[in-house]
């Protein structure tokens, strides 16, 4: 009956395919009894194929199908009973969309905003690093050049010392000298 439908619904072919057919497969299940809409709609697709002008096609297949009991109350009565299906089909299609959205797309967004928030932790101690080793650097700098400071004094020192020892040393051993040659 589905593919039926199709026809009836789907004349150029246009439509979304699985769209359509879980739509019309909705139309298919809720199909009251007796003769509705739903076989009023197969019937005026059939002439239409016959290419019959449409208030033709329609006084036909109402005047054929009345031959089966449908009204005209009937059809509309009807008619609004499929519209109900495919709006209660749209309803639940919207509430499947809204929970794929927060499933799917909210969660990412999630997901994409905690990334952002550990980025940017992530660049707060970046610089809190950098910053700490432009101290270090700063402070180590510092150390270089009071340690060459400290080397030039030391040398300074051991050159004065040494020099001073050496004067001391020439001066004990000429004393020795002359000890050695006076007494």
């Amino acid at each position: 009956m589905a593919q039926d439908l199709k026809i009836a619904f789907d004349k150029e072919e246009i439509l979304d395919e699985r769209s359509l057919t879980f739509l019309l497969n909705a139309l298919d299940k809720a199909n009251l009894p007796d003769f509705d809409y739903l076989e009023f709609k197969k019937f005026l697709s059939a002439l239409n194929l016959m290419e019959m002008d449409e208030p033709t096609a329609y006084k036909s297949a109402f005047a054929t199908s009345a031959t089966l009991g449908l009204t005209k109350e009937r059809l509309i009565d009807s008619s609004n009973h499929y519209l109900k299906v495919l709006k209660n089909e749209k309803s639940n299609f919207d509430d499947a969309l809204k929970k794929q959205i927060n499933q799917k797309i909210l969660a990412q967004q999630e997901k994409a905003k905690s990334l952002d928030q550990q980025i940017h932790n992530y660049r707060k101690e970046m610089e809190a690093l950098q910053q700490k080793i432009r101290e270090f650097e700063s402070e180590k700098q510092q150390i270089e050049e009071s340690t060459a400071e400290i080397n030039d004094n030391l040398q300074r020192t051991k050159a004065q010392f040494e020099a001073t020892l050496k004067v001391l040393v020439e001066q004990i051993q000429k004393d020795q000298e002359t000890f050695k040659r006076v007494l």
